[in-house]
């Protein structure tokens, strides 16, 4: 089998979202007034017309019932209709309990988050909440899965597709279409020497490595000049990060490798420790940002108790532990301040539902 090639820069990420060209989705454009959408080959992301995400609760979806009240509010902003709004298609009006109209697509309640605070922020998603995203249609057989190097074009299993320059040896495990497909806009069918057909989208052969296993591998990218089919570059992340392999997963790492976390309950650290200062120094090292730089995606910036200012995901601030001395270890996993408590300081995995979380 062929090497499998690293996966360890942003840069390196970046470069390979050069993999292939694909069409944008033919989705219905009509939304209520205060809906808008952002386009991309993998489908469309739902945002209000001053840019903020929209996401929905699992939870809520399926009970059927709306249970983000009270508390829930402080942190979620319910998309309130018009007390004479009429449905759309795919678009309802519910009540919610307090009597208030809320929009919902699909059947799913769609609220903001309180934690997207400048323009492009996708931060709400995490647990039961999940970015408001309507996917491209495909033939049956083919998903969306989300990577390291974006949404791309995958197997009924989640393996990822690729297009190859010169497909060599038994690596490559072309997509062949059942004998009842058709051609169907952008998806051809090219024969084989076997007499069978391959499967195409827009004009690219598609084709799987074979020792990608898993959803989310990527052993066959840059093997024999193949690229993944990718929709939809990842979501945006600060220049200088890189991603390591480390033994749990893909995690982001700060510009030299070493492995980023970030505290899971920052009361429940603070509480439990009895040296907090001295040992905050001894183990753990802020992700400061340069004076230049701005948040991006889930990355913010939060400010430090002596005014610096600190990268932070999803709110909470990302550190690396001194016991890291090279890149893919993870020593401080678990551990908070020095301490094994539980949940405490965690690594940031690349998780399979995209934005990641926690």
């Amino acid at each position: 089998m062929t090497n499998r090639p690293a996966l360890s820069r942003i840069a390196q990420v970046a470069a390979l979202i050069t993999a292939v060209t694909l069409a944008a989705p033919s989705v219905a454009a009509e939304a209520p007034d205060g809906v808008s959408f952002e386009r991309s080959e993998a489908g469309r992301t739902f945002v209000t017309v001053d840019g903020r995400a929209l996401y929905w609760s699992r939870s809520e979806f399926a009970t059927g019932e709306i249970t983000c009240i009270k508390e829930c509010l402080t942190q979620r902003r319910p998309l309130i209709a018009p007390k004479d709004a009429k449905a759309l298609p795919g678009w309802t009006v519910i009540v919610r309990p307090d009597g208030d109209m809320q929009w919902a697509f699909d059947g799913k309640a769609l609220y903001t988050s309180v934690l997207d605070t400048f323009p492009g922020a996708r931060m709400g998603a995490g647990g039961a909440w999940v970015l408001m995203f309507d996917t491209l249609e495909l033939p049956a057989g083919f998903t969306l899965q989300s990577t390291l190097v974006g949404r791309v074009l995958a197997d009924h299993k989640g393996r990822t597709l690729y297009t190859v320059g010169k497909a060599n040896g038994d690596d490559w495990l072309p997509v062949v279409a059942p004998w009842l497909a058709n051609t169907d806009g952008d998806w051809t069918l090219e024969p084989l020497a076997d007499g069978t057909r391959q499967f195409a989208y827009r004009g690219q052969r598609l084709f799987r490595h074979a020792d990608d296993d898993d959803p989310q591998d990527l052993r066959g990218q840059d093997v024999d000049g193949a690229k993944a089919a990718v929709l939809e570059p990842p979501p945006g992340l600060p220049s200088w990060m890189t991603i390591q392999r480390v033994d749990l997963a893909w995690v982001f790492a700060d510009r030299r490798g070493m492995t980023l976390y970030a505290p899971v309950d920052v009361e429940q650290i603070e509480t439990a420790q009895t040296c907090p200062a001295e040992c905050m120094a001894a183990y753990w090292r802020p992700v400061l940002a340069e004076p230049a730089e701005m948040p991006i995606g889930r990355w913010s910036i939060v400010a430090t108790a002596s005014g610096e200012r600190q990268w932070a995901f999803n709110g909470r601030p990302l550190y690396t532990h001194t016991r890291d001395t090279k890149p893919g270890e993870m020593v401080g996993n678990s551990y908070a301040v020095g301490y094994s408590i539980g949940a405490g300081f965690r690594v940031i995995p690349i998780d399979a539902n995209l934005p990641p979380a926690i």
